[in-house]
């Protein structure tokens, strides 16, 4: 929601905790504070626009991958184990260092890219 322009949240409790009305009453702060600087600023908040980067099964030497609308096929002619070891480190490494910048949505796609290929690598 923090990158859209129009996001939300829906929060669903039966009751609010001390933490809850903290968390919500410091975002509202902090949201106060982000308007007024925008204001004076002339500054008008916009969704973020990013390329759609492809799949970490493409890379692969010797992998194809057919879309349907319900399931994605992977032909994994050609590759071999060790080639997938290879990119699932060097993936981990990319992974911890976008953590380590906090840039979690990054290492969140290469957290799911490296389950995908560890998956891939059990039916080697």
């Amino acid at each position: 929601a923090a990158r859209n322009s129009e996001g939300r949240v829906i929060l669903y409790a039966y009751k609010t905790t001390k933490s809850m009305k903290k968390a919500i009453e410091e975002t509202a702060r902090r949201r106060q504070i982000q308007q007024q600087y925008n204001t004076e600023h002339g500054i008008t908040p916009k969704t973020i626009q990013k390329a759609v980067q492809g799949g970490v099964i493409e890379t692969l030497r010797g992998a194809s991958v057919t879309k349907t609308k319900k399931k994605t096929k992977v032909s994994l002619s050609n590759v071999n184990a060790n080639e997938i070891d290879q990119k699932i480190k060097t993936l981990k490494k990319e992974m911890k260092e976008c953590a380590s910048k906090l840039e979690f949505e990054r290492a969140a796609q290469l957290r799911d890219e490296i389950k995908t290929l560890s998956e891939i690598r059990l039916t080697l």
